[in-house]
């Protein structure tokens, strides 16, 4: 794997866009020719490894329009190292509970196992935008260029070292017993089902279950799993 070194480099991180931009600043010779002129020890070995951001949505935004490829092809070429996208999938009906009461400002009161939230207008306004997002990472795959690594929600928590052990070997960086033992405390006991905290119509859990199907990497979920 080739290394990132970030020296002489002014780093900007576009979060809007999920997009890193790198311009590199040269340096200024000064060297008479025939005199001699020290010259500082090379810097030391690279150790950036891994660089990246984290900001799914902004990515999925991006590539809702197939010509914004050409951003990540751009930034590839710019950066003459590989880029590879991690794909977290959660229960769709969670993820779009939780935008829902999000949007409703209601995420405390979904505590209490006796809240539903309940705005059906809105919620089939969430239901076409998330899987707009969705289809935008089914292109991703498709897409051919970049390598995409699957990572379910569900199982990280089920089986933390399994899991950032594929993830280390994704990216091709080693890794030790402890920072496994010190990832797995970072994460939650047991998924969250805030599918139960809002109100479906009939029609919506359809829907939703319809539209799950196109999609590969989501035939792990359903409305009753308990993940």
């Amino acid at each position: 794997m080739k290394s990132l070194r970030i020296y002489g480099v002014t780093l900007i991180m576009l979060f809007a866009l999920g997009i890193v931009l790198l311009f590199f600043t040269k340096p200024y010779a000064h060297q008479v020719v025939s005199l001699f002129q020290y010259s500082p020890p090379p810097p030391p070995p690279p150790q950036t490894m891994v660089i990246g951001d984290k900001k799914g949505t902004a990515t999925s935004v991006l590539l809702i329009k197939p010509n914004n490829f050409k951003v990540l092809d751009d930034i590839q070429r710019t950066l003459k190292t590989k880029l590879k996208f991690i794909h977290v999938i959660r229960n769709p009906f969670d993820n779009i509970a939780t935008k829902l009461l999000r949007n409703l400002e209601t995420r405390e009161m979904a505590r209490d196992k006796s809240f539903k939230a309940n705005n059906s207008t809105l919620l089939d306004e969430i239901i076409t935008h998330y899987f707009n997002h969705v289809e935008s990472a089914q292109r991703l795959h498709q897409y051919g260029k970049y390598e995409v690594l699957d990572i379910y929600a569900h199982e990280v928590i089920s089986k933390p070292q399994e899991n950032l052990q594929k993830l280390c070997n994704f990216l091709e960086v080693t890794n030790d017993k402890d920072y496994i033992d010190a990832s797995s405390k970072l994460l939650y006991s047991k998924p969250s089902l805030t599918r139960h905290s809002i109100v479906w119509t009939s029609e919506q859990k359809l829907r939703v279950t319809n539209e799950m199907k196109k999609y590969p990497f989501m035939r792990p979920y359903s409305f009753d799993k308990n993940y």
